[in-house]
């Protein structure tokens, strides 16, 4: 039965084969010899990726999609590899791999067919940052959340280059403005954006906002700028929210009088006593939510 499966090129066409970290090495590669028609895979956890490619670019020469989940281990020479055997590779994933080799970094420009690419968590350097940016131009799905040091006009000319394509884009924002959504703005397909670090954004990025017509999930975390009138008046008056699937907003901070005279008619919960402790204020689809800190 299994191998009945293994080889339907319509099923692995459409379907992604996820192995977890407990599959066993001579299992994964038993399978990987009988799938010649996959196409996506997803490989979680392992520390055994050398054997496991090796496997991918001599029985699945279909492929267009890897993605390596919290994986170690992994050896220089990987993504070059991976551009040798598969030059139309059209998705890589390296998010929250561990030690990943400056080498790999360097060639993943090499896969110029790249349509989504993460590498979130990753020690990305701005220089290897702006050749991919510049080489691989189809991407329109990016990740790049928790990667230091990335400059803001590097984000900019990234933007730039793609606004007419751009779908979705993870950064982390510490060294990001309100300059950055201008740019965003005139992203005419964008539905996700999300930013870890919000701590430069002020109430005027939400003028920005307004005008992202096509987005449907936004995530500003750690935001110490925004005031709760502004808040209120994205929440309740943009057409942008009604169209959102998913919005969170967050700041650790301490509540202050604003806070609770502009929630406290839509959030019984928000009373006096919370005024300047230091809470995580959060906004959802839900609506405006304050947790204490102390609990």
């Amino acid at each position: 039965r299994w191998r009945t499966l293994a080889s339907d090129s319509l099923l692995w066409k459409s379907l992604v084969f996820s192995v977890a970290k407990s599959a066993k090495l001579e299992i994964v590669r038993d399978a990987l010899r009988q799938m010649t028609e996959l196409r996506y895979v997803k490989f979680h956890w392992r520390t055994d990726i050398s054997e496991l490619v090796e496997e991918l670019c001599t029985n699945c020469l279909r492929l267009v999609g890897i993605d390596l989940i919290c994986c170690g281990f992994i050896e220089p020479g990987f993504v070059r590899r991976i551009a040798h055997s598969f030059p139309d590779l059209e998705e890589l994933g390296m998010g929250k791999c561990w030690s990943v080799p400056s080498q790999c970094l360097d060639d993943v420009a090499l896969l110029t067919n790249l349509t989504h690419l993460n590498l979130s968590h990753s020690s990305l350097s701005p220089e290897q940052f702006t050749t991919v940016s510049l080489r691989c131009k189809k991407i329109i799905s990016l990740n790049v959340d928790y990667v230091r040091g990335l400059p803001e006009e590097n984000i900019i000319r990234f933007v730039a280059l793609r606004r007419n394509t751009l779908q979705s884009l993870s950064v982390f924002g510490e060294l990001l403005s309100d300059n950055i959504f201008q740019h965003l703005q005139c992203c005419v397909r964008l539905k996700l954006l999300h930013v870890s670090t919000c701590r430069r954004f002020t109430d005027k990025c939400f003028t920005s906002i307004n005008q992202l017509k096509s987005l449907r999930s936004l995530t500003l975390r750690k935001s110490v700028n925004f005031s709760s009138k502004s808040l209120y008046n994205f929440y309740f008056h943009s057409d942008i929210v009604k169209s959102l699937t998913h919005l969170y907003i967050s700041a650790k901070r301490s509540v202050n009088s604003e806070d609770v005279s502009v929630w406290s008619d839509v959030n019984s919960s928000i009373d006096s006593n919370f005024v300047n402790q230091h809470c995580t204020c959060i906004l959802t689809k839900q609506g405006f939510e304050v947790v204490n800190m102390q609990y």
